[in-house]
């Protein structure tokens, strides 16, 4: 187990240190061209959506008593009842080359896509660094909620 948790860390270190591999939000001139390609591949012509953002539960092994003392959470919460498996909740953004814009796997499985989206650096670092253009929009499914840069689908017009 020891190797195989070195050999992991190997890679994120490898990862992390490669600026090349670095989860960029695209500048204006770049959203525009995404905007462009969703609009493309979109049968209803949406042409202002700069990236498509959902969460994913990641599944991990139910976490130890002694990891959980450690990182001072209890079990409970790394517990997702929805799909009744343990793990973190994933939030990712996407762009129309479905590249990786912006990534966070902090909160654990029993937090909601919304609370999870919320409580990241991201939608305030948006609104501070005016990086969304004006007039685009990220778009996200039903967990979330209609903002100044967030569009959701109309209440039924998802295949559930």
């Amino acid at each position: 187990v020891g190797a195989v948790y070195d050999s992991v860390w190997e890679v994120v270190d490898a990862v992390n240190s490669s600026p090349e591999l670095d989860i960029k939000f695209p500048d204006h001139d770049k959203q525009i061209k995404i905007a462009q390609g969703f609009k493309n591949k979109s049968g209803a012509g949406f042409d202002v959506c700069v990236g498509c953002l959902d969460g994913m539960l990641i599944w991990t092994d139910k976490p130890s008593k002694t990891y959980c003392k450690e990182a001072k959470i209890g079990d409970k919460l790394f517990f997702c009842g929805r799909k009744s498996k343990f793990g973190l909740n994933l939030q990712a953004l996407c762009d129309d080359k479905l590249r990786f814009r912006w990534v966070d796997v902090r909160l654990s499985a029993s937090a909601s896509d919304y609370i999870a989206w919320t409580t990241s650096y991201f939608p305030e670092q948006i609104t501070l660094e005016n990086l969304i253009c004006e007039g685009f929009a990220l778009f996200g499914d039903n967990a979330y909620v209609t903002g100044d840069f967030m569009v959701i689908p109309f209440r039924g017009t998802c295949a559930e």
